[in-house]
C-alpha cells in the first residue's frame, strides 16, 4: 500500500465498507498506546475510535510527539474527539462531538464509551452522546414528548456504559409495551451522531478541506519544540558477581550476600534443599544389619548409645521443641508417640541437615564461586527475596559505616537485644547456639560476635539521635489564624466559591479540557475523579487529576494540581545566588546540606560544585535557610544536583508541592503530602521485608468508627467498585497516615506492561484529622481505578518519564491481600496509636503537625512560596524536609534504610515509636 495514503483508526463508529467508499486509506483497528510510534511525517492520521480499559489508551504526549515528527492528526466521534479537545495544539478536531467536548457542553468521558466485540468490532452498547442526540432529534420533530425524552436520557445516564442498550434504557424509562419499545428503539437507532461525524470527517479529508489546519499544527510543533517525550537510553554495564540496588546505589558482591545470609540464619533454608545420597548406602545398611544380628549386644550398651545420641541431638531438638511449644521432655515424648514419629528417623534428618550445613559452611569460608552463584540464582527465583536481602546487606553496611565514623559504641542493652533477635532468626534458645549454628554456616565466633556488636552499635546510634526543637510561637508569627468553613473538616473556603475561583484559572494555566471519568467505572458513583488536560511539555504527563467525594471537589483538585505544576516553570527567584555548598557552609547564614535531600546516588554533584541557592523559611523557628533551587522547581538548573546519570535527566519530584486559595492551606497540604510519601515508603519496607518472620501485622481501621459522611462514602464505594479496607500506615512520624485498599468486584484486568492483575487499588493520604486522611486515601484509590479505566496515564514506564513523576502502580504482596480480607481485627479510630486531632483552624493543624515531627526527630521543615506573579487569589507552596523520603526511585534516605532492618532495629528504636501498640511482643518488641 502506498505510503501516501492516510491512516484511519476506525472501530464501531462506522462500518469499514462505508468508510472505504468515501476515502481510500489504510484502515486500522481502534488506536491504542504505542500505535503512533512508528508513523512518520508527513503522513495524515485520522483517529475516530480508540480503546481505553482493554489496554492503555493513546496519550496526549504521544500525539504531541507524533505532531512534532510531522504527522498530521485529526480526530472526531469518539476517542478522536476526546483527544482533539484535550490536545488542540497537536490535533485538529472535527464534528459535533468534538465541539461539545471543546466547549464544555460534554464533560464526562463515558459519553462516548461503549462496549464492543473485539473479534467483530461491532458495538454491544449505545454511546451516551448518541442517545442524547437521538432523543433530541425525536423531541425536536415532536415524535416523542419532551418529558419522555428526559426520562430516556436520565435512565441511560444512570446505567453503566456497558449496559446502555435501548431495550434496557426504555424499560427503565417506563416504556413497558413491547411493541412500542421495539418501534421507539428502531427510531432512536436511526440517529447516530458518532457515525455522522465519522462520515463527514472522511469526506473532508477526501476533499482536502483540513490540510491547512493540520499543516499549521505540524509547523507549530517541530521536533525541537517538543520536550520530555523521549528518554535517553539507559545503558548499564553488566556486572560480574555483584549486584547494584538501584533504589540505594549500594553494590553488594555475591560473597557479601552469602556472608550476610550466613550471619542472619538464612542458609539453613538453602541447606534443606540439599540431599546427600550414596549409592552404596543401602548395601552398607544391610551389611550393618547383618552384623547387628550376629552380635548379642547388651541392652544397657544400646541404651547408652541412644542416650549419648539424644544428648548430642539436644540442641537441635530444642529447635523442634520451640516450634511445637513443648514444655517438658515427657510432653515431647507423648506427642511424638501420638504422632507415630520415629525419633531415630528424626535424628537422621537432623544429622543430614547439619551435614549439609557443614558443607555449605565450608563453601562459605572459602567463598566458593559455584556455591555463591547457586545461592544468588536460588534467591532470584523467589522474586523479591533476592532484592530485599541484597538491600538488607547493603543497608547494614551503609549504617555500619555511619556508626563507625561517629565512633559509636554499642551499649549493653542494645547488644543483648540484638543477640535475642539473632536467636529468633536462628530459632534457637541461647546465644551460644547462635554461635554454634553460625560456625557450621562458615562464620567463626569472632566474626559473628563482631556482627552482633556492629548491629547493636547501629541501634545505639539511632536511639541516641537528639530530638529537634520546635518554637511554638514561630507559626503564629508567620501566619494569621485560618478557621475552617463550618461545613468542612479541611478547607477554609466554601466549596462553591473554591470551584468558581478554580475555573477562573483555566485560561491562565492552559487547561484545554476538564473531564470526569468516574462514569467509566460505575454510573452510580457518588464520588468523582476529574482530569485536567494542559500543555506541560517539560513534565512526564500533560494530565492532572482531582478526586473528591463531590464533583466540584474533584474539579477544584484537578485545576489546583495543574496550577501547582504550571507554577514550577513560572515562579520567579529574585534572591537567587550561585555558590558551592562548601562556600555556603562557611558563611554566616543557615544552609541545608543537599545530601540530606533526595539526591540520586549516581549524580555528579560534589561539595565544590557551584549550584543555585534561594531562601526558604524553616517553619520550626521562622529562620531563613538557604536551599538548592534544583530541589524546588524546574527547569533543570545549573550543575543540577538532581541529575541522574542512569536516566540521563533530572529526577525532580513534585512531592511536597501544593496549591490552594490560602497560603496556610497550600503549606499544610504540601507538608501532608511529604509525610504521606515518606510513611508509605517506610510502611512498604516494613511490610514487604523478608527479614521479618512472616508478614508484619497490619493495623486495620474500623469504618464503623467514621463519621456519617465518611461512612456514606465507604458504603457507596463498596456498592460501585468493591470492598474497602482502611490501613493505619503511621510508622515513623506520628501524623495519621492512611492506606485505603479498594478491591475490584469485576474481574481484574491483567496489566501487560507490569505483569500483575489489578486486583486492588491503593490510595495514601496524611492529615492531622484522620477522618480527612481516610477520605483522601479512599478517593486516591478511586482515582487510580478510574484512571486505569480511562487508560490515559503517561508516566508508567521509565522511557516515558521526564520530570515530576516517578511513582508507578505497586500491588500488595499476596500475603497482605489475604490478611486484608479479615476485617474483624479492625480497630476503632480512638484506639489507634496515633489517632490525630480534629482541629478547627488550619494554623492549628500546622502547629500540631510540626510538634509531632519535632518529637520524632525531624530537624527542619523548609517552605518556599512559588506563587507566580500572574496568579491572583491562589497560592503555591513547596516544602522540603531534609532526611525524609521522596518518590525518587534512585535514592533511599537513612530513615528508610533503617526500616529494611526493622527486625533488628525496630520498633523500640527512635524511628518506630507508634508501631508497638498493635504488634505482638514476641516478634518485634522486647
Amino acid at each position: 500500500m502506498s505510503e501516501s495514503l492516510p491512516i484511519v483508526f476506525l472501530g464501531p463508529s462506522l462500518e469499514r465498507e462505508k468508510a472505504s467508499s468515501i476515502l481510500q486509506a489504510e484502515y486500522r483497528p481502534p488506536v491504542r498506546r504505542g500505535d503512533l510510534e512508528q508513523i512518520e511525517g508527513p503522513t495524515t492520521v485520522a483517529i475516530i475510535d480508540g480503546v481505553f480499559e482493554q489496554s492503555r489508551s493513546v496519550s496526549p504526549r504521544e500525539l504531541i510527539a507524533a505532531a512534532g515528527r510531522g504527522v498530521r492528526i485529526v480526530g472526531c466521534s469518539s476517542m478522536g474527539a476526546l483527544r482533539a479537545a484535550e490536545v488542540p495544539k497537536a490535533m485538529v478536531g472535527y464534528g459535533k462531538v468534538f465541539s461539545m467536548y471543546r466547549d464544555g457542553t460534554l464533560a464526562d468521558d463515558d459519553e462516548v464509551a461503549i462496549a464492543f466485540d473485539p473479534s467483530s468490532g461491532r458495538a454491544a452498547s449505545e454511546a451516551m452522546v448518541n442517545i442524547r442526540y437521538a432523543v433530541g432529534e425525536l423531541v425536536r420533530r415532536e415524535m416523542i414528548p419532551q418529558t419522555l425524552g428526559a426520562k430516556i436520557v436520565d435512565s441511560a445516564k444512570a446505567l453503566n456504559y456497558q449496559e446502555r442498550v435501548y431495550a434496557v434504557i426504555l424499560a427503565a424509562a417506563g416504556v413497558d409495551d413491547a411493541e412500542t419499545k421495539q418501534r421507539l428503539a428502531a427510531m432512536l437507532l436511526k440517529h447516530d451522531l458518532k457515525r455522522l461525524d465519522a462520515i463527514r470527517l472522511l469526506e473532508a479529508l477526501a476533499q482536502g478541506a483540513l490540510d491547512a489546519a493540520m499543516h499549521e499544527r505540524v509547523m507549530r510543533l517541530s521536533t525541537n519544540e517538543v520536550s520530555g517525550t523521549a528518554a535517553t537510553p539507559i545503558v548499564a554495564a553488566r556486572r560480574h558477581r555483584e549486584a547494584l540496588i538501584w533504589e540505594t546505589g549500594d553494590v553488594v558482591s555475591w560473597t557479601a550476600l552469602v556472608q550476610w545470609l550466613a550471619k542472619v540464619g538464612g542458609l539453613r533454608a538453602i541447606a534443606a534443599q540439599f540431599h546427600f545420597y550414596d549409592e552404596d548406602d543401602e548395601d552398607d545398611e544391610d551389611e550393618d544389619q547383618d552384623q547387628d544380628q550376629d552380635q548379642d549386644q547388651d541392652q544397657d550398651d544400646a541404651d547408652d548409645e541412644r542416650l549419648a545420641r539424644a544428648v548430642e541431638m539436644r540442641p537441635r531438638v530444642e529447635t523442634l521443641r520451640r516450634v511445637w511449644g513443648w514444655f517438658a521432655a515427657e510432653e515431647a515424648r507423648v506427642t511424638l508417640d501420638d504422632l507415630g514419629a520415629d525419633l531415630e528417623a528424626l535424628y537422621d534428618i537432623i544429622e543430614e541437615e547439619d551435614a549439609a550445613l557443614e558443607l555449605l559452611g565450608t563453601w562459605v569460608r572459602r567463598a566458593d564461586p559455584v556455591f555463591e552463584e547457586h545461592v544468588f540464582h536460588t534467591l532470584l527465583r523467589s522474586g523479591a527475596e533476592l532484592r530485599r536481602e541484597l538491600m538488607r546487606a547493603g543497608c547494614f553496611e551503609f549504617l555500619r559505616q555511619q556508626a563507625r565514623a561517629r565512633g559509636v559504641v554499642a551499649d549493653d542493652a542494645d547488644r543483648r537485644l540484638v543477640q535475642r533477635r539473632l536467636q529468633q532468626r536462628f530459632n534457637v534458645g541461647l546465644w551460644q547456639d547462635v554461635l554454634d549454628e553460625a560456625e557450621r554456616s562458615g562464620i567463626d565466633n569472632a566474626a559473628m560476635s563482631a556482627f552482633a556488636r556492629e548491629m547493636a552499635a547501629i541501634r545505639t546510634m539511632l536511639r541516641t539521635t537528639p530530638a529537634a526543637s520546635f518554637r511554638e510561637q514561630a507559626v503564629s508569627e508567620l501566619f494569621d489564624a485560618a478557621p475552617k468553613d463550618p461545613d468542612s473538616r479541611r478547607f477554609t473556603m466554601p466549596l462553591a466559591e473554591a470551584a468558581r475561583r478554580a475555573r477562573e484559572l483555566k485560561s491562565l494555566i492552559g487547561v484545554a479540557r476538564l473531564g470526569f471519568i468516574e462514569g467509566l467505572v460505575h454510573a452510580g458513583a457518588k464520588w468523582s475523579v476529574a482530569q485536567a488536560f494542559g500543555s506541560l511539555e517539560t513534565w512526564s504527563t500533560t494530565i492532572t487529576s482531582g478526586k473528591a467525594a463531590s464533583r466540584e471537589g474533584a474539579e477544584v483538585g484537578a485545576l489546583l494540581e495543574m496550577l501547582e505544576q504550571w507554577s514550577y516553570s513560572h515562579a520567579e527567584f529574585p534572591d537567587l545566588q550561585v555558590a558551592s555548598y562548601e562556600e555556603m557552609a562557611r558563611g554566616a547564614r543557615s544552609v541545608v546540606d543537599p545530601r540530606t535531600l533526595c539526591m540520586p546516588y549516581d549524580g555528579t554533584w560534589t561539595e565544590k560544585t557551584p549550584i543555585e541557592w534561594v531562601e526558604t523559611r524553616n517553619l520550626f523557628d521562622g529562620e531563613v535557610v538557604l536551599a538548592p533551587l534544583a530541589f524546588l522547581t524546574i527547569p533543570e538548573r545549573l550543575n543540577d544536583p538532581t541529575y541522574c546519570a542512569r536516566l540521563g535527566r533530572s529526577v525532580f519530584s513534585t512531592n511536597g508541592g501544593a496549591a490552594a486559595f490560602t497560603q496556610l492551606e497550600a503549606i499544610t497540604h504540601a507538608l501532608y503530602e511529604y509525610i504521606e510519601r515518606h510513611e508509605e515508603d517506610c510502611w512498604r519496607r516494613l511490610h514487604q521485608n523478608p527479614g521479618l518472620a512472616g508478614a508484619a501485622p497490619v493495623r486495620l481501621i474500623d469504618p464503623a468508627s467514621l463519621d456519617g459522611p465518611r461512612r456514606a462514602l465507604i458504603e457507596n464505594v463498596e456498592e460501585t467498585v468493591g470492598p474497602v479496607r482502611l490501613i493505619d500506615a503511621t510508622v515513623q512520624l506520628g501524623v495519621p497516615t492512611v492506606c485505603a485498599c479498594v478491591f475490584r468486584i469485576d474481574p481484574p484486568r491483567h496489566d501487560v506492561e507490569f505483569g500483575f492483575d489489578e486486583i486492588e487499588h491503593l490510595g495514601w493520604a496524611c492529615h492531622t484529622d484522620i477522618q480527612v486522611a481516610i477520605e483522601s486515601a479512599v478517593c486516591e484509590a478511586l482515582q487510580t481505578r478510574a484512571a486505569n479505566a480511562a487508560g490515559a496515564r503517561e508516566d508508567l514506564l521509565l522511557s516515558e518519564r521526564s520530570l515530576g513523576r516517578y511513582d508507578r502502580p505497586k500491588p500488595l504482596p499476596r500475603a497482605y491481600r489475604l490478611s486484608l480480607s479479615d476485617s474483624e481485627t479492625a480497630l476503632a479510630i480512638e484506639k489507634l496509636p496515633d489517632p490525630g486531632a480534629a482541629l478547627r483552624d488550619v494554623r492549628d493543624d500546622l502547629s500540631w503537625t510540626l510538634r509531632s515531627l519535632a518529637r520524632n526527630g525531624v530537624t527542619q521543615v523548609l517552605w518556599r512560596d512559588l506563587t507566580p506573579p500572574a496568579v491572583e487569589g491562589a497560592y503555591v507552596a513547596r516544602i522540603l524536609v531534609p532526611g525524609l523520603s521522596d518518590i525518587n526511585a534512585y535514592y533511599m534516605t537513612d530513615r528508610v534504610r533503617r526500616m529494611i532492618l526493622a527486625d533488628f532495629l525496630g520498633p523500640r528504636g527512635l524511628y518506630l515509636p507508634g508501631a508497638t501498640a498493635a504488634l505482638p511482643r514476641g516478634r518485634f518488641a522486647e
